[in-house]
């Protein structure tokens, strides 16, 4: 029987540590502050995807190109069997959402703690048609 991939939210410093579960298939995706710097992840990944955007619910928050940019590589990994590892600063409210959807697009549910930010929750839902599944790995 086969299991779907699963999709975790974790804080930056479970990244840059490595004491995060590792996979044979993993991407990453990284989600920091418009002016911070991205962490460099201790243990390596299929494919890094890195988006700077505040945790805000204005136009500071994610773009809609970003949300149709994530909705199209969960697609793409769910179909190939890539496991996803999401990381914001505390790993709960902008990587919370993303898994949010990567949950109800397929992904198995890990049921780490999640407070997703509305906005990414909302622009993820929306955006995710925009462009269609036209990600390459």
């Amino acid at each position: 029987m086969s299991h779907s991939p699963c999709i975790i939210n974790l804080p930056a410093y479970i990244i840059q540590s490595g004491a995060h579960t590792t996979y044979d298939k993993m991407v990453l995706i990284q989600i920091a502050d418009n002016d911070q710097e991205f962490i460099t992840p201790k243990w390596d990944f299929d494919f890094i995807y890195r988006y700077r955007f505040m945790d805000s619910e204005d136009s500071t928050g994610i773009s809609e190109s970003q949300a149709v940019q994530i909705a199209n590589i969960l697609d793409v990994c769910l179909k190939e069997g890539y496991n996803v590892l999401v990381h914001c600063n505390a790993g709960l409210c902008r990587s919370g959402a993303v898994v949010e959807y990567g949950v109800a697009i397929g992904f198995e549910d890990t049921r780490k703690i999640r407070m997703p930010n509305l906005r990414v929750k909302r622009m993820l839902f929306d955006r995710r048609s925009t462009w269609g599944s036209r990600c390459d790995l």
